[in-house]
């Protein structure tokens, strides 16, 4: 799909919650605080609509309808709300929703939140809510999950290309070089080859470091057909989206005709 209106988007308010282990706040008091402080930021009191990227909060918080409830606990109450889910991409479609309802015509200004409560008493039930994402007949039904489907990927990527088995190290380091820069990360720990090198190997060619942790956290953006200089009469600092792509490939891997 094309649009070619002309209608610019630009990123005008954005908030973070502190990423957790297990946040004692219930997944609506998440979605709803960083709503209302991206809003804040934005220097707004509500927007047009809400788009919530979040894939597990029905498997593992028993809660679907996430955006009604989310929007109804913060200043967006009444407005239309919609839950994307697309995996581990959720955050990303929900902010492409957004720009297009703006880029329509429809919207003038959104929120765009991303959220996950991952935090479980039952690992398991964690690994098996997170492999519903994989296709079920070939691969979740089959035992994978998405820890040996990625070491499978992995292992089909060295193999292919002939590298060696560290070649996915600088991954991690530079995530957690990143997390240094990010006082709501997770981890604020710096890692070196050593440290990579010396983790424990947990499946196939991964190890602990390229491994995602489970956890809990939220954030959220506010975006608008106006500038920062046009809301709040300030210099213009903001992000300006000027390009948006998204496609899709088989889910299951042995369905792909070129994996790697």
């Amino acid at each position: 799909m094309k649009i070619t209106n002309g209608k610019s988007v630009h990123v005008v308010g954005v908030s973070q919650l502190p990423v957790q282990k297990k946040s004692d706040l219930s997944i609506q008091e998440m979605g709803a605080r960083v709503v209302r402080k991206a809003l804040d930021d934005a220097g707004l009191l509500t927007a047009d609509a809400l788009f919530v990227g979040n894939m597990l909060s029905g498997l593992l918080s028993q809660q679907q309808q996430l955006a009604a409830i989310i929007g109804n606990a913060s200043p967006i109450r009444g407005k239309e709300a919609f839950t994307i889910e697309a995996a581990c991409g959720s955050g990303g479609a929900a902010l492409r929703a957004g720009m297009m309802a703006i880029k329509s015509g429809f919207c003038d200004t959104v929120v765009v939140c991303g959220i996950e409560k991952m935090f479980h008493e039952n690992k398991e039930q964690v690994t098996k809510a997170i492999a519903t994402a994989s296709d079920f007949e070939t691969e979740f039904d089959q035992g994978e999950n998405f820890l040996t489907l990625n070491a499978r990927l992995a292992k089909l990527y060295l193999d292919t290309y002939r590298l060696p088995s560290d070649a996915f190290m600088m991954f991690g380091i530079n995530a957690h070089s990143n997390a240094q820069k990010n006082p709501n990360a997770l981890f604020q720990k710096i890692i070196s080859t050593a440290d990579y090198r010396e983790a424990k190997l947990i499946s196939g060619p991964l190890r602990i470091f390229d491994a995602s942790p489970v956890c809990d956290g939220a954030a959220a953006v506010v975006l608008s057909k106006f500038s920062a200089t046009e809301l709040k009469g300030i210099s213009d600092s903001t992000v300006k989206i000027t390009g948006s792509g998204c496609a899709t490939e088989q889910v299951g891997l042995s369905k792909r005709f070129k994996p790697t």
